[in-house]
């Protein structure tokens, strides 16, 4: 069949006995080797849900991360989830000044948005009241820990750095630029760490609390020498590598509140022919089966149906109804609102189509004004990436479907892709059952049953450098990556294979049983 781009959609994952346990691939994640591990509250029982919006570009689809609060209480989380293919080299550092002083005039590796929001340098009560948070979430309970632990895997050198860089973040002038130059030192070790060791961060918890504390360190001294830009960008660094989110989501809002310039909405590509407007579309040689279950007011009616159909058989289906409800579809799709309010905040995203792909760390404001702007030459993708942790009120606008309860399962993860058109998700499958909710946008989604396997060529997908080169061998990848670009030549097999396929719209949500390969592709500008 002739290329189809992917549909946007929320991923929910849902587990049965067998999957209770197991982990999902993470092939995503822009950094590698983070532990994570699936967390049911009830035995035998779990589920994901994954809010996501663009086209995916990366194999992963829903993914377990360790909660800050488990892992900030020193026990290294064990995971056979592939590590993270991705590399995001850490952007320059910022000079480091002596304070008091003018905000740095260095260049930066990530250009800063226009529009960043503007900060004095902090003197008196402003700068006691930051430091006082930050003491208080982050140094005073975390620091002592992490020296300790990276003490004790022979790591003296790295701890004593992090402690002088600790004691002199509230010092004056030549010693509070020495603090940076230190906490600098220190994130970079565990950076090196995180990404060249085979272990990365897993045998202590150590590293990643070095890494933390250091880039809040880092973040003090920006702030208080009136860069606002930086200092975000390290708390939100912290964040998405697996920090306290709420500790840090704290200190960012001493620091600013919000976006307030006003956004260039003429050039948002989200808004342009009307996200609701479906592309036109070939007819579908395979398409996938609806369901519609008994009204939400009848619990057995629809635990009865949905196991019967779908649960039981491990058979995919859109399920309609599932986002009764939701406000997503209005609130997420209000993108200048979105720029206005989280503009100036951090998130890691993925620029090109599969198999060259490369990695960025944006403003939210770059990118809806630059990488989803109109005439932006490259797809670009914000995929897999658990952006409630960062911007918790978004969670606001969606809900745990009641079925979830009915059946008996628990929710473990949600997950946000949010993309241009033509972003990609190679053929892959998750180890968790999963709901795909699609709430802005149109995705294509072509899909294989577990039984399949022995025509799709699992292993290392094919890849010409960048992001997708460095992808870990699993199991869970096909070396095929685009099916509908698939060569007959290469992967004669790829005919033999049955599968089923969906176009999802606003308002679909589509079950994907555990060991569903799944390949998909955005029609237009998609959130999911």
């Amino acid at each position: 069949m002739a290329s189809t781009p992917d549909a946007t959609a929320c991923g929910k994952t849902l587990n049965d006995e067998s999957h209770a346990t197991s982990e999902e691939e993470e092939e995503g994640d822009w950094w590698a080797a983070v532990p994570v591990t699936a967390l049911a509250t009830e035995p035998n029982v779990a589920a994901t849900i994954d809010a996501c919006g663009g086209g995916s570009a990366t194999a992963g689809a829903d993914v377990d991360r360790k909660k800050s609060d488990d892992w900030w209480n020193g026990t290294p989380a064990k995971s056979t989830a592939t590590p993270s293919p991705t590399t995001l080299t850490p952007a320059a550092p910022a000079a480091p000044c002596d304070l008091p002083c003018a905000p740095p005039s260095a260049s930066m590796a990530s250009v800063s948005p226009a529009g960043a929001p503007e900060l004095s340098p902090l003197h008196g009560p402003a700068w006691e009241v930051l430091l006082k948070v930050a003491r208080d979430g982050i140094i005073t309970p975390f620091h002592r820990r992490a020296a300790d632990e990276l003490a004790r895997v022979d790591q003296i050198h790295l701890a004593t750095r992090l402690d002088t860089a600790v004691h002199a973040v509230g010092s004056q002038g030549k010693a509070a630029g020495r603090a940076e130059r230190t906490a600098e030192s220190v994130v970079t070790a565990c950076w090196t760490r995180n990404r060249e060791h085979p272990d990365g961060w897993g045998s202590s918890p150590g590293w990643r609390m070095g890494y933390v504390v250091g880039q809040a360190v880092i973040a003090l001294c920006r702030a208080r020498c009136g860069d606002a830009t930086e200092a975000v960008k390290r708390l939100d660094l912290a964040i998405i590598t697996g920090g306290p989110s709420a500790e840090l989501r704290e200190l960012i809002g001493c620091i600013v509140s919000e976006q307030p310039s006003a956004p260039k909405a003429t050039a948002l590509a989200f808004a342009v022919g009307g996200p609701h407007d479906p592309p036109p579309l070939c007819a579908l040689a395979q398409p996938l089966q609806r369901l519609r279950l008994p009204g939400s007011d009848d619990p057995a009616g629809c635990k009865a149906a949905f196991n019967e159909q779908c649960f039981v058989p491990q058979q995919c289906a859109v399920v309609d109804g599932l986002q009764e409800g939701w406000t997503a579809a209005a609130a997420w799709g209000d993108i200048a609102g979105l720029v206005e309010t989280h503009g100036h905040r951090w998130v890691p995203i993925e620029i090109g189509t599969w198999p060259d792909l490369e990695e960025r760390l944006v403003s939210v404001r770059q990118f809806f004004e630059e990488y989803c702007a109109n005439g932006a030459d490259r797809p670009a993708y914000l995929a897999q990436h658990n952006l409630f942790e960062q911007l918790p009120t978004l969670q606001d606008h969606i809900a745990v479907p009641k079925l979830i309860g009915y059946i008996g399962a628990t929710l473990i993860e949600q997950s946000v892709w949010w993309g241009t058109a033509n972003t990609r998700t190679p053929l892959h499958y998750d180890t968790h059952n999963n709901f795909l909710a699609q709430v802005v946008g149109y995705k294509y989604v072509r899909l294989y049953a577990e039984n399949q396997t022995p025509h799709l060529y699992a292993g290392t997908p094919r890849s010409g450098g960048g992001v997708a080169s460095r992808y870990k061998a699993g199991v869970n990848m096909s070396q095929i990556g685009d099916v509908c670009e698939a060569s007959a030549k290469d992967f004669p097999n790829l005919a033999l294979a049955e599968f089923s396929e969906i176009v999802l719209g606003p308002g679909d949500t589509l079950y994907m049983p555990a060991g569903t390969w799944h390949y998909v592709r955005s029609l237009s500008p998609s959130m999911s």
